[in-house]
């Protein structure tokens, strides 16, 4: 899996026009989501949103790598609950 991302201090210190980043990976892009979570910066002014094509009982592990691995904070997505800028948020499959 290819990987290319590039975040200016320019695009993580302003705002944006985009409201949302989103990250969606197949059963093995793990490493790439990884890669991905380590490199935004915590003063990034978006939610990021996640979703790994997992079985469900694979996806609370992958959420704990994600969680103890990243420089923002990072939670599970609830229905119906508000996207808060410089927070990832885990899709349940």
């Amino acid at each position: 899996m290819l990987v290319h991302m590039s975040v200016s201090a320019h695009t993580a210190t302003s705002p944006s026009r985009y409201g949302i980043v989103a990250v969606i990976a197949s059963a093995g892009g793990l490493p790439s989501v990884r890669k991905i979570i380590r490199a935004l910066p915590p003063s990034l002014p978006l939610p990021i949103t996640i979703f790994q094509h997992l079985a469900s009982h694979r996806a609370r592990r992958f959420a704990e790598i994600l969680m103890a691995r990243a420089c923002l904070a990072v939670e599970w997505a609830r229905a119906g609950a508000s996207l808060r800028p410089f927070t990832a948020y885990v899709i349940r499959p």
